[in-house]
Formats: structure tokens, C-alpha cells, sequence
């Protein structure tokens, strides 16, 4: 469990980028997307290796 004082190491909320909703810093993936993957029994390492592709092909 990340420390609620730690939260702001790993989230932004940029305005422009996805309506301004959390994101996970320096990509534009929102946590949303992060939370219902994982629940959907996808691993962090999955997550990270496909936003990394995306942004290799770039």
C-alpha cells in the first residue's frame, strides 16, 4: 500500500491531458485504467511493458 504522503511521487493531474484526471507521472495513463486492470488480474509488469511499446514505436 503506497503512504497517502508518498501519493504525489506517482500521481499528476495535468489539465488538458485526459480531462485532467490522475495520472500516473510522466505518462498518460490514468489510474483508473491502472485500478481496473489490476483487477482485471493484469501484474504492474504488463501495465509498464505496454506503455513502454507505446512509447518506443513513437
Amino acid at each position: 500500500m503506497v503512504r497517502p504522503d508518498k501519493v504525489d511521487a506517482w500521481i499528476e493531474s495535468v489539465p488538458g491531458i485526459k480531462s485532467g484526471a490522475p495520472l500516473i507521472k510522466g505518462t498518460r495513463i490514468t489510474v483508473h485504467v491502472v485500478e481496473a486492470r489490476l483487477l482485471n488480474v493484469e501484474s504492474l509488469d504488463e501495465i509498464a511493458a505496454e506503455n513502454l511499446m507505446c512509447r518506443v514505436k513513437l
